[in-house]
């Protein structure tokens, strides 16, 4: 609650597989290998000099995020998937992956700023921490009072629930 994940501000392209359910095994096979290609020639032309990642995400992406560049903005660690995790975190801020495969289709990543995780600013987490201590201390103001309440109660039994003595 007190620590804030490692983030990264980042952009991809993504070449999604064009896979429908009705494709035999042979069509996926060809619609994953049309996407491969795609995202390798994206690469090839990422690593030449000159080449924008947002210029080709606009005109290549399959993403939400196409018109923006591929912008995805901030990223928390943890929060996509394991392989686009590793590329972001991995990278230093400028650089950019080669093509790697997500349930999505095929992705370049490119990551513009990161920062490592860090402890939260006290006043970010000054009203979390005073809530818990409020709710800590009336829990057990409230055990004290019901514990008092047993010790002081008399009981008198108004109605005998117990089954009757056997003849």
């Amino acid at each position: 609650r007190f620590r804030e994940n490692a983030k990264g501000k980042a952009a991809r392209i993504l070449i999604r597989s064009k896979i429908t359910p009705k494709m035999t095994p042979e069509q996926r096979k060809v619609a994953e290998k049309d996407a491969s290609v795609t995202a390798a020639s994206v690469y090839a032309r990422l690593r030449k000099r000159g080449a924008q990642f947002d210029v080709l995400a606009k005109k290549y992406s399959d993403g939400p995020e196409q018109n923006s560049g591929g912008a995805l903005g901030w990223v928390p660690r943890e929060q996509r998937p394991p392989p686009f995790d590793q590329h972001v975190f991995n990278l230093e801020p400028g650089e950019f992956s080669a093509p790697f495969k997500t349930r999505e289709g095929f992705e370049i990543v490119k990551v513009i700023e990161k920062e490592a995780a860090n402890q939260k600013a006290i006043e970010q987490v000054k009203s979390t921490i005073t809530a818990y201590l409020l709710r800590h201390k009336s829990k057990g103001k409230r055990r004290e009072v019901m514990q008092n309440m047993r010790l002081k109660a008399r009981v008198e039994v108004l109605v005998d629930f117990r089954a009757p003595a056997s003849p």
